[in-house]
């Protein structure tokens, strides 16, 4: 998959049922995968990042590293990108290491889970729109820090009813943070 001259190509895509929600972010920079993945139901729920390759084929293979219940995992995932969606492919997995599941046979799964792609908007920090994101953070940050800190210099990404700040945490220099 090649990287067009815009810079890297930011996807965020959803599937949701009755019982179910999941997400997936990615962002794809040449042949690398990055992003974070999120399934939840009234069973429990698992979040995590993902990372991984593009393949020669186009499938993207990533491992998502995920939290369930304060327990670590790591799951191997094959995926293609299609008009509008994602397909995630769906195989029996077998444990390979503590909590590192792998497809048990990768040539033989189906692509039969289907995200559909949402829109992603990137507001500036300084908008009403990016506000909604960073102004609970920052409450967060302060009272963490035990000071005001400036979130301005950051990234906001909102997609459907998710959202993702990325920055850096800026301090006067004349002030050490409190005791987190």
């Amino acid at each position: 998959m090649a990287q067009d001259a815009a810079g890297p190509k930011i996807l965020a895509s959803e599937k949701k049922t009755g019982e179910s929600e999941e997400q997936l972010y990615r962002v794809i920079e040449g042949e690398f995968i990055s992003g974070t993945q999120f399934a939840g139901s009234d069973a429990g729920s698992a979040f995590g990042r993902i990372f991984g390759k593009v393949r020669e084929d186009g499938v993207l293979h990533v491992t998502f590293n995920y939290e369930i219940e304060g327990q670590p995992g790591s799951e191997e995932q094959l995926m293609k990108l299609g008009k509008g969606e994602i397909t995630v492919a769906e195989g029996e997995l077998t444990e390979h290491g503590p909590n590192q599941n792998v497809l048990k046979e990768p040539k033989g799964v189906k692509f039969t889970k289907v995200f559909k792609q949402v829109p992603l908007s990137e507001p500036k920090t300084d908008t009403k729109e990016a506000a909604a994101v960073i102004e609970p953070v920052d409450a967060v940050i302060t009272k963490l820090a035990g000071m005001k800190c400036d979130l301005s210099g950051g990234l906001v990404r909102i997609a459907g009813d998710w959202a993702l700040f990325q920055g850096f945490i800026v301090t006067p220099e004349d002030k050490k943070p409190a005791d987190a």
